[in-house]
């Protein structure tokens, strides 16, 4: 219902003109004036124009691969935080160690004892439970957590060359922490990355099958990750072996 706006009066719908005083109403611009109003967007591919479907790497009509114009913000974002990060973690303090090195003097006669007393079957236990715990997470600081987060939920544009490039970063990552010494905290962080190229290379997958660029830096980080896997489980079994042989030896001389 509208008004006048000069004597307030009831008007008609359709009125231009007050029945009453006589002035000119705004009825007729309201009703007949004809808006448009976009419900959303129009994705277009920049070479021949055909209309794309959301998250479409090469376009269907001409062939015309689709990248996003924010692919390198999107990387330097991610780079910024996990460097920020390294920082953070290299000027904090360590997780309190646990073992051997920080038990007092009395603890450690009870444990010789307690393994002489039992033919050192729970210095056995203890030397293989490292290998039963391989793929667990480490003791991390909070920084080192924030790390972890970051890395498995940071998410990068769905096309290829966001992909990529995410996946060959986190390829130079891996082939670092190879040149490392090999134990349980890089370990970690190497399955850490692994996994974020696995889910990486499987949107790629979806996305651009057959990719060669993506399924190249893919396999590379795997067989790095199998490399430290590999070598963290040599060590451990080494030192297992080399325990054992320690006591046998100081049991048969000991027998003798």
């Amino acid at each position: 219902m509208a008004f006048c706006s000069n004597c307030g009066a009831k008007l008609e719908d359709g009125a231009r003109f007050c029945p009453y005083c006589g002035t000119q109403t705004q009825q007729s611009n309201y009703k007949y004036k004809r808006t448009e109003e976009y419900a959303g967007k129009i994705i277009k591919c920049p070479a021949c124009g055909s209309e794309l479907l959301s998250f479409t790497a090469v376009c269907p009509s001409c062939g015309h691969e689709i990248n996003s114009s924010k692919v390198s913000d999107s990387l330097k974002s991610f780079i910024t935080q996990i460097d920020d990060c390294d920082r953070r973690i290299a000027n904090s303090p360590e997780v309190s160690k646990k073992g051997w090195s920080t038990w007092g003097n009395g603890k450690k006669i009870g444990w010789v004892i307690l393994n002489i007393y039992l033919a050192c079957i729970p210095l056995m236990i203890y030397l293989i439970k490292p290998l039963l715990r391989i793929d667990k997470a480490p003791a991390l600081t909070n920084e080192e957590k924030h790390k972890a987060t970051i890395i498995e939920n940071f998410p990068f544009p769905n096309d290829r060359g966001s992909i990529l490039e995410a996946l060959m970063f986190i390829k130079s990552k891996v082939s670092f922490l190879v040149t490392k010494k090999v134990n349980a905290n890089n370990a970690y962080w190497m399955r850490l990355w692994t996994k974020k190229a696995e889910d990486l290379y499987q949107k790629a997958e979806l996305m651009f099958p057959g990719d060669q660029i993506a399924s190249g830096a893919y396999k590379d980080i795997v067989n790095n990750s199998a490399k430290v896997k590999k070598k963290l489980e040599i060590r451990l079994l080494l030192t297992v072996a080399i325990t054992v042989a320690a006591i046998v030896f100081i049991g048969i001389r000991s027998g003798l």
